[in-house]
């Protein structure tokens, strides 16, 4: 058995990829702008493929990590200063 015939058992998505990519491939080519939001679109996609192959482990865990740090910390300062009475104007 083919692998194509175990993946179109999953559904019709292979089928339909196959048919409709090439005519939407098209389309897009010939759109300036729609070309545009297309590679807008797919650039994080590309960026997330490089980095899964090229670095290590604990890098990936690294780079996972960065976002949530970030962002807490900028939460907590908020919420410090919120709770201080910086951040509306009340406290001098």
């Amino acid at each position: 058995m083919s692998l194509y015939l175990e993946i179109d058992r999953a559904g019709f998505l292979p089928g339909f990829i196959i048919n409709n990519s090439p005519p939407l491939a098209d389309f897009i080519s010939n759109n300036d702008d729609l070309r545009g939001v297309v590679r807008c679109t797919l650039y994080p996609a590309v960026k997330l493929s490089y980095v899964a192959l090229h670095t290590s482990f604990a890098q990936k865990i690294l780079i996972m990590l960065l976002p949530w740090v970030v962002v807490s910390s900028v939460l907590l300062l908020m919420w410090r200063r919120m709770k201080d009475g910086l951040g509306d104007g009340t406290k001098t």
